[in-house]
Formats: structure tokens, C-alpha cells, sequence
């Protein structure tokens, strides 16, 4: 039995697409790895703390050192991380984690997506954080007659 360039070249290219999928090369050899593709809404209040990890991997072939820094970017709020400076050989990867505090006059139902920002590029991850009130409405009291 033969089989056709389409039925071997169709399988190949779809794995292609889904290993490029897991991760996100950037246009310098580093690799922003992202575990099990985490991604999501995160709800905080104002003044609230929070950390975030980031997993890089020099995907290049020789020893590089980046300029890495995180910023949360909304319309109506944002938050800048401190640089850090990452040396890495090709193929190692290493985790860099930032803390930081929304800012207490963010607005409430306000959203600020997770941007990584390395030497002269940036990338745009799937993390947002919400800010909402720090109140709930509790029944004191009912009565029905």
C-alpha cells in the first residue's frame, strides 16, 4: 500500500502547529515557556498583592543574556515590575518570579492584561488580572408575613 504526500505531509505539518503551539519563540532565541498554558482571570482588590512566575528558555544556540521585565497594562490601570537581567545557555530555562501590589486607586471591574517585555520586544500573554470591590452584600435580616 502507497501513500500519498498528502496523507504522510498533512500529519506532519498538524504536529508542527500544535509543538509551536506549547510555546512562544521570540525573534532573539528566547522562549517565554508556558507550563500546561496556564492563562486566565485572577480577581484582586485594590491594594491586594500577587506573583507572578514566568518560565524562559533560550531556544538560540548560543549563550545570551536578556534585559526581562513584566508590566500588567489596562486602560485605566497599570503596573511595572523591576527588570531583571537573565543569562541563560542555549537549551536551559529558568524561572523568574515578580510581587507585586494593584494600586489602590485602580478602579473596580477594571481588567490589566500581563505583558513580558525582553531586550527590544514583548509579548502579550493570556494573564488578566480583574479588580473588584472588597464588598459583599451579607442578609442581616428577612421577614415574610
Amino acid at each position: 500500500m502507497r501513500l500519498g504526500k498528502g496523507r504522510v505531509l498533512y500529519p506532519v505539518i498538524a504536529l508542527m502547529i500544535i509543538a509551536c503551539g506549547l510555546s512562544v519563540t521570540c525573534s532573539d532565541g528566547l522562549t517565554l515557556v508556558c507550563t500546561a498554558c496556564n492563562d486566565g482571570v485572577v480577581e484582586k482588590i485594590p491594594g491586594e498583592s500577587f506573583e507572578v512566575e514566568i518560565k524562559l528558555k533560550n531556544a538560540g544556540s548560543i549563550k545570551t543574556t536578556w534585559s526581562v521585565n513584566i508590566a500588567f497594562e489596562g486602560r485605566n490601570w497599570f503596573w511595572t515590575g523591576a527588570s531583571k537581567i537573565l543569562t541563560l545557555e542555549p537549551c536551559k530555562s529558568e524561572s523568574l518570579i515578580w510581587t507585586g501590589e494593584i494600586p489602590e486607586d485602580a478602579e473596580i471591574w477594571t481588567v490589566a492584561r500581563l505583558v513580558v517585555y525582553y531586550n527590544e520586544s514583548f509579548e502579550s500573554l493570556d494573564w488578566w488580572i480583574r479588580v473588584i470591590g472588597d464588598v459583599e452584600p451579607s442578609i442581616i435580616s428577612s421577614n415574610v408575613e
